[in-house]
């Protein structure tokens, strides 16, 4: 073992990578189920319901190629508190959205932070871990997101309303 991977501890990474990875990605994934119903509940036909879901998607391949330039502008962590700052925005814009425009918009805002955090949180990693526990970090990085995806979009579904009553909350019984 080198000199550097002697001195990395796991801790150090764990509060930085880890936890704002867990919390963004379970996040991340409540709120992909109820999209569709949010835009339903605004008079969305199905179709732009799929639409309004989908900027999600969207806004992450719009803001692929320019969080590349953010995170090396203004650096990693800074990168990945400013998308959860947009997420948010994202996100309160969607809860007051009155029309199913508005409500693809935040939900785009929601795509385009996803893009910068998780281009920042693999910069943050490759920066900070030692390249003989660079794979490992990566790897653990990935499974807890997909983990916390899940986990969120499991609570999501389990909290909200059966199908029954969003139609008849929407008045079409």
């Amino acid at each position: 073992m080198t000199a550097a991977g002697s001195t990395f501890r796991w801790r150090s990474i764990a509060l930085a990578a880890f936890l704002p990875t867990l919390l963004f990605s379970i996040g991340e994934g409540a709120i992909i189920p109820l999209i569709p119903v949010a835009a339903h509940n605004l008079g969305a036909t199905l179709a732009i319901a799929g639409l309004i879901a989908a900027m999600v998607t969207l806004g992450e391949l719009a803001g692929d190629i320019p969080s590349g330039a953010v995170v090396g502008r203004i650096g990693e962590r800074a990168s990945m508190i400013a998308a959860a700052g947009v997420a948010v925005a994202g996100l309160l814009l969607s809860i007051v959205a009155p029309n199913p425009l508005v409500l693809g918009i935040g939900i785009f805002l929601v795509g385009l932070a996803t893009a910068v955090f998780a281009l920042a949180r693999h910069a943050f990693m490759t920066s900070y871990v030692p390249l003989e526990f660079r794979a490992r970090s990566l790897s653990t990085l990935g499974g807890r997101s997909g983990w916390a995806t899940s986990s969120g979009r499991s609570s999501a579904r389990a909290s909200s309303s059966s199908p029954d009553r969003c139609s008849r909350r929407s008045g079409s019984s």
